[in-house]
């Protein structure tokens, strides 16, 4: 279990979504931007120069707990439905424009809020996964404890390429 302890109350604080074989997550203290590495693997942002590239909308059941994340990129679409389209944990919405991505298996039906966020980045490996930022503001203490709780891969993020 991965506990939060305050971060959540910046406003520079970020979630990292690694999207590859098995999802990977990461607490920032910044926006990322430019590259980063995980392990072997560099990433490069898709996104450098765009204002507000993603937009984002909270998945939950009809509980109200949160499940996963609503995805609705505005940019590189194709490179990012390709990256995304084969992976167990995320439905593709549509001709590919937006992505659903669980963080755990829902137990009930699944709704999407109409709270959403946007800004955040998007990122590109040098194999082909791909990485997307979501602000921590836009997420409330329960759905952080959920997070925190879920049973995913906690990785560890180096600056640059």
């Amino acid at each position: 279990m991965v506990t939060f302890q305050g971060k959540a109350d910046s406003r520079d604080a970020w979630l990292l979504l690694v999207c590859r074989s098995h999802l990977g997550l990461a607490l920032t203290t910044s926006e990322l931007s430019g590259s980063f590495r995980v392990g072997d693997e560099v990433y490069d942002d898709l996104t450098v120069g765009q204002d507000f590239p993603v937009f984002y909308d909270r998945l939950r059941e009809t509980s109200g707990k949160l499940v996963g994340f609503e995805v609705l990129p505005l940019v590189d679409r194709g490179v990012i439905s390709t990256a995304l389209r084969a992976l167990h944990y995320v439905h593709v919405l549509g001709e590919g424009t937006a992505f659903q991505i669980l963080i755990t298996r829902p137990a009930e039906r699944v709704e999407r809020t109409t709270d959403q966020a946007f800004g955040g980045r998007v990122f590109k490996s040098t194999s082909g996964w791909l990485a997307l930022t979501v602000p921590l503001y836009f997420l409330d203490p329960s759905d952080l404890q959920t997070i925190g709780q879920a049973n995913l891969d906690w990785i560890l993020v180096e600056a640059g390429g």
